[in-house]
């Protein structure tokens, strides 16, 4: 995370220095993330399944063929300094066979307009990513569901013991993600802190 008002106030901006920003169909560059109960959240989003409670630990856009790359976001409204939590999948501690097996592993991403199956971990222009999103990722086939258990404890563990908390005390700041190596999550909310709301901007082309 880093403070610089010009940058932080323009986000759309910052990100175009990591690369090119991109979005969803139909979906502003500058994303507005602000809790919603599970009845009125999007359908599809961690929203319409989790609501206020806590979302369970993801990359964003998994169910993108290619995610991308960086995550920018800002402090809109504080909300009672409601943190982002961060794991680095870096972290995460499997010898061969297990390694192996992760990789081989398919999952199928599904309620998208084009399904596909595809494998936790991908590479791009010679570099390595890791995809990770229960809402839209499901085993495919006997190897994935054997480890998906194994895959969600794992990022629990790291999560309880070693999550990065991001404690938005500043509209100011302004966080960059690796999103092909950092999975990120938020604790529940309570009702007290719904105006929290936090700016998101993705960057897909990314200038190497």
């Amino acid at each position: 995370m880093f403070r610089d008002g010009d940058l932080s106030q323009n986000i759309l901006y910052a990100a175009s220095l990591f690369g090119r920003p991109v979005c969803q169909q139909s979906s502003p560059l500058v994303s507005i993330l602000v809790p919603r109960e599970s009845n009125t959240g999007r359908r599809n989003t961690a929203s319409a399944f989790y609501g206020l409670g806590e979302f369970p630990i993801h990359t964003d856009m998994a169910h993108w063929p290619v995610p991308p790359r960086y995550v920018l976001m800002r402090a809109r409204n504080t909300g009672q300094n409601i943190p982002t939590l961060l794991i680095d999948s870096a972290e995460i501690q499997l010898g061969n066979p297990s390694l192996l097996d992760w990789r081989r592993a398919v999952w199928k991403v599904s309620k998208v307009r084009h399904p596909f199956l595809c494998s936790m971990y991908f590479e791009r222009h010679g570099c390595s990513g890791i995809r990770w999103d229960v809402c839209t990722m499901s085993p495919y086939g006997p190897l994935a569901a054997e480890i998906v258990k194994r895959a969600s404890d794992e990022f629990q563990h790291l999560l309880d013991e070693q999550a990065v908390e991001i404690s938005w005390e500043s509209t100011d700041d302004l966080l960059v993600i690796d999103n092909w190596r950092m999975l990120h999550s938020r604790p529940a909310i309570p009702k007290t802190a719904i105006e929290r709301a936090l700016e998101r901007v993705l960057v897909g082309g990314v200038q190497l």
